[in-house]
């Protein structure tokens, strides 16, 4: 199917509702943030406005590359078509004149690394924009992204953990020892990793294939991390070992963190397009469809809704039945159970 663009700078409030059902399938929204004009596409799937209120899945695009081609190499359009949620692809920043977009994780990458700058207000801001361009269900959001871009969708669970219900990385390491800030609430956490990725390596280190040679932690470094947020149990994690991956699920106090790691996958995304064939990132694992795998996990949780009263966050009125003790609350036929 072709891909649609438009430009569309919104400067009318209207109905979000109203707006989708007149909005393209695919349109490119510029924002002003700081200063700097930021862009972010917005796929809707088919008859959107007759779904109504849609979850949302923020996408982060690898290192040196963008939103159109994550749209490709991940499939997501067509995961969200399936599964009818809206797709948020934003992009990060890049020199003038280049398409080759990094984020700014800490230590890695590229142009956004070294300007310092302020991806985690981008990702606020597009959140903020959403409503104005379709009827969206803030409660069930979610973040996953491709190495750099898996670290963003770390970076943005730590910043902004009221925002996102769930997130996962694909092909990427959580590269701090200890962030400086832990989040308050439970965040449950999908990762998907190749093991034979030489350019984020899962036990650590700098990658033989890596173009910045950046020392990464190790994916026991995020595991132990995000213990200490969703406090997994001392027990041994429940081990599912397949021809083709392992499945790890640490349960923790309210929310999992499930990590997959795929026996002969490289730094590629299982189940997509391999756009970097011939530059040494290894192999695509097809029969492992990272989208679906990944919504299947998402859509076990939502957020439940805040609102804000006298500076402080309380649960609306008869909003939360039945939620857990860190601030997840499970969607309708889960699998998972509430412990308090």
């Amino acid at each position: 199917m072709d891909r649609v663009r438009t430009i569309a700078i919104c400067l009318l409030l209207v109905s979000p509702t109203a707006h989708a059902a007149t909005i393209p399938e695919d349109t490119l929204y510029n924002l002003d943030v700081g200063g700097l004009s930021r862009t972010y596409e917005l796929h809707l799937p088919p008859n959107a406005a007759k779904l109504g209120a849609l979850p949302v899945v923020v996408g982060f695009h690898g290192g040196g590359s963008n939103a159109t081609q994550f749209a490709v190499q991940s499939q997501l359009e067509q995961a969200a078509d399936r599964f009818g949620f809206a797709l948020v692809l934003p992009n990060g920043t890049a020199p003038t004149g280049s398409a080759a977009y990094t984020w700014n994780t800490g230590l890695c990458c590229g142009y956004a690394a070294r300007n310092n700058t302020d991806d985690v207000s981008f990702i606020s801001d597009v959140l903020d924009d959403l409503p104005r361009h379709l009827s969206e269900d803030p409660s069930r959001v979610y973040a996953t992204g491709m190495s750099n871009g898996g670290m963003m969708a770390f970076d943005v669970a730590l910043a902004l953990p009221k925002r996102f219900a769930a997130i996962g990385a694909v092909a990427a390491t959580m590269d701090y020892e200890t962030p400086q800030v832990l989040p308050s609430l439970a965040m449950p956490v999908i990762e998907i990793n190749g093991a034979h990725d030489n350019n984020a390596p899962v036990k650590g280190g700098v990658g033989s294939n890596a173009i910045e040679k950046i020392p990464h932690r190790p994916v026991s470094n995020t595991i132990s991390i995000w213990s200490h947020v969703d406090g997994y149990t001392a027990a041994a994690p429940q081990v599912n070992k397949t021809a083709t991956y392992t499945h790890s699920e640490y349960p923790g106090r309210s929310v999992p963190f499930d990590y997959y790691l795929l026996n002969e996958g490289g730094h590629t995304w299982p189940g997509g397009v391999d756009i970097t064939a011939g530059l040494g990132t290894g192999k695509l694992i097809a029969s492992f469809d990272a989208d679906s795998i990944q919504w299947q996990f998402f859509s076990q949780f939502a957020r439940p809704q805040l609102a804000v009263s006298g500076g402080s966050l309380i649960p609306e009125p008869g909003i939360i039945a039945a939620v857990f003790e860190m601030g997840i609350l499970l969607t309708a036929g889960s699998r998972r159970r509430a412990r308090f």
